[in-house]
């Protein structure tokens, strides 16, 4: 075993962090304050005191750390998991420290229950806006409020986004406070209840800076129609997932999409015989997913998605579907002639991936379908669906059939019923094909060799 003496900068530095670690009863008493000057005013014995200790072994007064070395221990630290208790530390160790980390302390709060009434009074210090701001709304870049139920209110969550307006670029709704009031559900009718608009989506409409929407944590549907009437004009969304109700529409209002929308996820209750027939997807949309979904069947979403499926490249389909024999996958390969990614649930489709397997139509000189990456989730507990597929035929379909593109295939399944030693060789022989396929591509690949192959997930 070799021990090494640790250097006079290492022996400073944890000396320094020694004296300067925070007083938890100081900062409790100061974290609810909106103004961070007080916090520094708060601190500034502490930086003394810290200042004088900054001394090495040798005697020799040690220099303060260049901000552009704070700035990569705060990049550092702010990428592991327990970041935020990390960054918070870094705030009260001086000034330099405070100006470096206070950004990224509040770029992605980490919300729950327990410290969502202290996030409150710091970014929301007064009901009126005009009479008491605060500098830290306009770093909080990302909101994740998914984790909580009963602590937050929809007027309460409707004046955090009016806070957060200027800056905010991704937003994860709450659970139960955001949505319709159900006192309101039942007193008004449904083409009434169509056109009532949520406090929350009046502030949402404002964030002109966002990124990314998800709304498929909440527990009570969305009308879709006055959500789009809210969010259309958010230039920069290019992300949104919502737990949408569109059983009953009003077919004389538009239907206006973020034009700059990419990726599009629906789940809740997307009847399709309920969509008007003004209703089409926008062309901007790559990538679209259906997950928790009730009624439709998958021939009705062929229907639903014509209007984007020659741009359409990623594709998930989730558990609820109701699958028809008059649709399998080799007509959702031939509707959609760009798709790169494919990811299916096979809870109620485990004939439907049979036959393809089966039916699929091999390469005969012709053009090959493009699929790069194929995932298929087994939600089954007792594990046949995984067992019915026929693996050799999957090989056959890659080297000389209708999937000579394919580069990565996924297989998602709970752990309980996995069973290695059946299935082992089989897809060691598809993964080390795919492997050779990938190296092969070279610089045109899409999937490079380290990212190809075969995946196994435990559920």
């Amino acid at each position: 075993m070799h021990h090494t003496k640790e250097s006079p900068f290492r022996e400073w530095f944890q000396a320094g962090l020694q004296v300067s670690s925070p007083n938890p009863k100081a900062i409790s008493s100061i974290s609810a304050t909106a103004n961070p000057t007080a916090v520094l005013k708060m601190t500034e014995d502490d930086v003394q005191d810290a200042a004088k200790c900054k001394k090495n072994i040798s005697g020799v007064a040690a220099p303060p750390f260049p901000l552009e070395v704070l700035l990569q221990i705060v990049h550092y630290v702010q990428t592991h998991p327990s970041s935020q208790h990390g960054l918070w530390a870094m705030t009260m160790v001086s000034r330099s420290w405070y100006a470096a980390a206070i950004d990224s302390l509040y770029r992605k709060p980490s919300i729950s229950g327990k410290n969502f009434n202290r996030f409150v009074q710091t970014i929301c210090p007064s009901i009126n806006a005009h009479i008491r701001k605060t500098s830290f709304s306009t770093m909080v870049k990302e909101l994740d409020l998914s984790n909580l139920v009963h602590d937050s209110s929809r007027s309460l969550t409707s004046r955090i986004l009016g806070r957060l307006k200027h800056g905010l670029e991704v937003f994860v709704a709450p659970q139960t406070s955001f949505g319709y009031d159900p006192d309101i559900m039942d007193s008004l009718g449904a083409e009434i209840l169509m056109d009532y608009r949520i406090n929350c989506l009046a502030a949402l409409s404002k964030c002109q800076h966002l990124r990314r929407l998800d709304l498929s944590f909440i527990s009570q549907s969305i009308a879709l129609l006055s959500l789009l009437h809210s969010i259309h004009r958010l230039d920069q969304l290019h992300w949104l997932a919502v737990k949408c109700n569109c059983a009953v529409v009003d077919d004389l209002e538009p239907w206006l999409w973020p034009q700059n929308l990419r990726f599009l996820q629906l789940s809740g209750w997307v009847s399709i015989d309920g969509w008007p027939s003004s209703l089409s997807l926008p062309q901007s949309i790559s990538s679209l997913a259906f997950q928790h979904c009730h009624s439709p069947k998958s021939n009705e979403i062929l229907d639903l998605i014509k209007d984007v499926s020659p741009t359409l490249t990623a594709l998930q389909l989730g558990p609820g579907l109701g699958y028809t024999n008059e649709t399998t996958l080799v007509h959702w390969l031939e509707y959609l002639p760009k798709l790169l990614r494919l990811r299916i649930s096979t809870s109620a489709c485990t004939r439907w991936m049979t036959d393809f397997f089966v039916t699929a139509p091999a390469y005969k000189g012709g053009e090959l379908h493009p699929l790069q990456r194929l995932e298929l989730e087994f939600t089954d507990n007792q594990g046949s669906s995984i067992l019915s597929i026929n693996y050799t035929r999957v090989w056959n379909l890659i080297a000389d059939g209708y999937l000579g593109c394919l580069r990565r295939f996924e297989l998602r399944c709970p752990a309980h019923v996995w069973r290695p030693p059946r299935l082992r060789e089989e897809l060691e022989d598809i993964n080390d094909f795919l492997c050779a396929l990938a190296r092969e591509d070279e610089e045109s690949a899409v999937i490079k060799e380290k990212d190809a192959g075969v995946y196994v997930y435990k559920i």
